[in-house]
């Protein structure tokens, strides 16, 4: 919808200056403003085109960022599960539940809430509850006890990972951005006016070839600014994975035992 609402009023604007210049502005001043105007138009070509490419670098390189953090969440949501396996029955089996329990209403709730930048509760809820089940493991063996900093480090960077996708979910690009970008590209469409072509198809068919990659790079521009909804929009691949290829293993205890000392024997 950024879009649609960018080109309407980029739309009204140019008109309402082509209007306003036509009325005002004799042809015989606008042909006389053509060796100036020319220079100057492709002037303004090369700087709104940094302007905007600025723009659409900057949000590509944001959405790089969040795509790189989901799979970070899903990395650090395997490896609690993985490590949890090492833990004494009841510890493994709660621990790797609400693992997969995470994964489903991620999946399920909150995933198609944060096309409109809101969360699932139950997400938060059961993030709450895995943490309290990692910090509530009492170790009762050697490898319990080395085991349980890095579950507790792969916990901490799972809720550090959806914190920062919660926190930099926004809505799109601010009204200032939109509104520095259509005033560049107003500029422009205005300045064509003042070359005062003779031949109206010929003007017009310069406005097009202006107004089109301009809705595109802003149409570009609009993907990227919505990173979970869209043409873009981040999946959740790699939870999926977990979901069909890790999550499904046996919540039963491994094959090693420890005896009282905390050795390993097979």
């Amino acid at each position: 919808m950024d879009v649609v609402y960018f080109v309407a009023v980029l739309t009204i604007a140019s008109c309402g200056g082509a209007y306003a210049i036509t009325r005002l502005v004799p042809m015989a001043t606008r042909i006389a403003l053509r060796p100036v105007m020319q220079p100057t138009l492709t002037v303004l070509g090369v700087q709104f085109a940094l302007l905007l490419g600025f723009f659409i670098t900057q949000s590509a390189t944001d959405f790089t960022a969040d795509k790189v953090n989901v799979n970070r969440e899903a990395i650090s949501l395997g490896t609690v599960f993985r490590l949890a396996r090492n833990l004494d029955d009841t510890d493994r089996r709660k621990i790797r539940g609400l693992c997969r329990r995470y994964a489903d209403v991620l999946m399920d709730e909150e995933w198609p809430l944060l096309a409109f930048s809101k969360y699932s509760p139950n997400t938060t809820s059961t993030m709450m509850q895995l943490s309290d089940a990692v910090f509530a493991v009492n170790p009762n063996s050697l490898r319990q006890q080395i085991i349980l900093p890095k579950l507790i480090d792969a916990t901490d960077e799972l809720t550090a990972a959806r914190r920062m996708r919660l926190g930099t979910n926004s809505e799109g690009l601010p009204l200032t951005s939109w509104l520095i970008i259509g005033f560049g590209a107003t500029s422009i469409l205005w300045a064509t006016f003042l070359l005062a072509p003779e031949n109206k198809m010929l003007h017009l068919l310069q406005l097009v070839c202006l107004l089109v990659p301009i809705t595109l790079n802003a149409h570009l521009l609009s993907e990227f600014a919505h990173p979970y909804a869209g043409v873009f929009q981040i999946e959740p691949k790699m939870l999926r994975f977990l979901k069909e290829n890790i999550f499904i293993q046996s919540d039963d205890a491994p094959r090693f035992s420890k005896d009282g000392h905390g050795a390993i024997t097979d």
